[in-house]
């Protein structure tokens, strides 16, 4: 019996010891829940933050309320365009997809609405491409835009589709350059509450650093270049002055006096005895493009079997206007003893400054720039990669919407004794004049 009363004994311990062994601290326990309850809101709060239905892209720094109460979703009037590119330093925007012809937009006005500090801007769109929104006029924001017709009505600009992310920069001056994006996503902003009823077109401009892998300057010193028949062309030699190397050390200095001023510059070759092609993979305007420098620069001598033959010539696509040849022209006439072409038609008489004149292609239309560099470096504005077979071996330059403005700039005739002492004796200082009349017509440094 006493066995009996000591086993039931060391049962009734062994119960109460497990009763306080397990025995719940509710002091302890319900500051611990309620910080990992806080845990799990605040890690659960985040994560409905970022969740892509309840994200909301905003402008001009405003909060979300701020950029709903800016942007107005819907206009009664608008008008669809389906095609844009930039050329240089301008975008272009055309009601049908491009094709080098004449633009429905022409004669009409472009008004940009800065919705960040309710400022306006107007632009007269021009034949050429190179007179609609010029980006360098731009100030930082995010711009609703606007068609003046003939009539004076204004219509809130749509594309016809949602545009694929986009960008497009100017070139460096007061070491920033503006960065440009064009926007038409009816879910743009991505509020769940807000979605636009149209396409509607927006254009936002930033100002940021200046990137080390784009190019404002492409400089193609001319010479030493194979032609479609792969034939090499050393350029003009006279007076013992080969092209090629004469064009390559004139682009070096150039390179180097563009560069002082913060602009950011390439050229075509390494070295003066590189060989470069006008077509192809290895085509020399294939870096411009990569790289998508705004301006073009083919830089050469010109010769005559005529010894009249002289002076200085620079010409312009037929797809620009002549404003910014005409101030570089202009420059080195006024700043140097270069004397305009006596060979070359003129431009409103100013001897020296030319069109490039268009010819036909193997499509049979007569569209495009006997200048075969200015044709084959301005991307979709100069219908570049259409021409002939062989340029369309120039794939990355076909239908592309980011395209220098070129120039071809032959500073004198080496046929010529005058023009051959004038450059011995003062090359550096045509030179120096050559890139401050390019800095001046850029904007970048005043005359």
């Amino acid at each position: 019996m006493a066995h009996k009363v000591r086993r039931q004994a060391i049962q009734k311990q062994r119960v109460q010891r497990k009763r306080r062994k397990y025995k719940v601290r509710w002091k302890a326990v319900i500051p611990l829940f309620a910080f990992f309850a806080l845990l799990l809101y605040f890690i659960g709060s985040l994560l409905f933050r970022f969740l892509p239905w309840n994200q909301m892209t905003t402008i001009c720094g405003f909060n979300k309320e701020e950029t709903l109460e800016a942007i107005n979703t819907h206009y009664a009037s608008s008008y669809t365009v389906s095609d844009y590119f930039f050329y240089g330093e301008v975008l272009n925007l055309y009601t049908k997809d491009y094709t080098g012809e004449k633009n429905e937009l022409q004669g009409k006005k472009i008004i940009l609405e800065n919705l960040c500090d309710k400022t306006t801007q107007t632009f007269e769109i021009g034949e050429k491409a190179d007179e609609q929104i010029l980006i360098p006029q731009l100030n930082a924001g995010f711009y609703s835009i606007f068609i003046e017709d003939e009539t004076g009505a204004k219509l809130r600009l749509v594309y016809d589709e949602v545009l694929e992310e986009n960008s497009y920069t100017s070139i460096v001056r007061n070491q920033v350059v503006k960065k440009v994006s064009l926007h038409s996503d009816p879910k743009y902003l991505g509020s769940s509450k807000y979605t636009f009823d149209k396409n509607y077109l927006f254009l936002e401009v930033k100002e940021e650093k200046p990137s080390k892998d784009r190019l404002d300057v492409l400089i193609d010193p001319y010479g030493n270049n194979r032609d479609e028949n792969n034939q090499l062309d050393q350029g003009q030699v006279y007076y013992n002055i080969v092209e090629y190397k004469e064009s390559y050390a004139a682009a070096l200095q150039l390179k180097e006096l563009l560069e002082k001023q913060g602009l950011r510059v390439g050229i075509t070759k390494q070295s003066a005895n590189e060989e470069t092609q006008d077509y192809g993979e290895n085509s020399r305007f294939k870096s411009g493009y990569e790289q998508q420098a705004n301006y073009y620069i083919k830089l050469g001598f010109n010769g005559s079997p005529y010894e009249y033959a002289k002076g200085f010539e620079i010409m312009h696509s037929s797809y620009s206007s002549s404003m910014f040849a005409q101030k570089v022209w202009q420059y080195m006439l006024e700043h140097t003893p270069l004397q305009g072409s006596t060979m070359k038609e003129m431009i409103q008489g100013q001897p020296g400054l030319l069109s490039s004149s268009r010819i036909e292609g193997m499509d049979g239309k007569e569209l495009y720039d006997e200048a075969l560099e200015l044709r084959e470096v301005g991307g979709k504005a100069t219908l570049a990669g259409m021409y002939s077979l062989n340029s369309r071996q120039n794939t990355f330059a076909f239908d592309q919407r980011l395209g220098m403005y070129g120039l071809d700039i032959e500073l004198l005739y080496l046929s010529n004794r005058e023009d051959v002492t004038l450059w011995k004796e003062q090359k550096e200082a045509i030179i120096e004049s050559l890139a401050d009349a390019l800095l001046y017509a850029l904007q970048v440094k005043s005359e």
